[in-house]
């Protein structure tokens, strides 16, 4: 969602101030792991988190990784494509 608002000061046809808001809010459509196994249809397990891992490793995934040893997090869609990808071709 996101407002527009716009002030304007006028003398007869001149424009003397003009001013212009915005604010929005983001949408996160990242997901943890849990998240993402349970998207692919699989219990939040350390081998089913060490298998996504190791694919992701051999295969290129989209999983990021932050710094100092954060949960991995991966944009959903783009999650669940290159996972069926893998699917598809293997």
């Amino acid at each position: 969602m996101a407002t527009n608002r716009v002030r304007t000061t006028y003398n007869g046809n001149n424009v003397l101030t003009f001013e212009q808001r915005h604010t929005s809010v983001s949408t996160d459509f990242t997901h943890g792991l849990g998240e993402i196994l349970s998207a692919i249809g699989r219990k939040n397990t350390r081998q089913n988190q060490r298998q996504v891992r190791s694919a992701h490793r051999h295969f290129g995934g989209p999983l990021i990784f932050p710094l100092k040893g954060g949960q991995p997090f991966a944009d959903r869609g783009e999650f669940l494509s290159w996972w069926n990808g893998l699917a598809t071709t293997g």
